[in-house]
């Protein structure tokens, strides 16, 4: 019965999780939670709707995934002061730029709603000058990994700022 609910209605559970999640890898991960849980049902109950029962799974395993994706956006508060002093250095360094406090800002906030691994490696970069070998060593990735985490933080601090002008 879980076999061929798979091939009757994978396509339908895809579908929807798409609609609802833009990431593929997610969508496959939460496709699959949701089959998991029902091949114990399956077997132990005879299920005349397998649609719906198969959609109210899903709305449960999406409703926990974004639960658990918003606990994991912790909101970065940073000391006013902190942003103040990191702009003069940041001016004193780049004195021929138009680089600004203003726009210092808006970086850190950019940071502040990234996802919390790449937070964390942007973080270790930028405020704390390490190089990607060292966040490697320290938070125990490959250093692949690392430079993959920080070309996302890039794009989504790129989205960011060019969404809030």
């Amino acid at each position: 019965m879980a076999q061929s609910a798979f091939e009757d209605y994978g396509r339908k559970v895809l579908k929807y999780l798409s609609s609802r999640i833009q990431n593929p890898e997610d969508v496959r991960e939460l496709a699959q939670q949701v089959f998991l849980k029902a091949i114990g049902s399956f077997h132990r109950q005879d299920i005349r709707e397998p649609m719906a029962y198969l959609h109210e799974i899903a709305r449960t395993v999406l409703y926990d995934f974004c639960a658990r994706q918003k606990r994991e956006r912790e909101v970065v508060v940073f000391d006013t002061e902190e942003v103040d002093k990191a702009a003069e250095t940041f001016s004193t360094d780049l004195e021929s730029s138009s680089f600004a406090a203003d726009d210092l800002q808006e970086l850190m906030r950019a940071i502040a709603y990234l996802p919390k691994q790449l937070r964390r490696v942007m973080t270790m970069q930028l405020r704390d000058g390490m190089s990607e070998v060292q966040i490697a060593a320290a938070l125990g990735l490959n250093v692949d990994t690392v430079s993959r985490y920080i070309h996302r933080a890039i794009v989504h601090i790129r989205k960011t700022l060019r969404a809030y002008p």
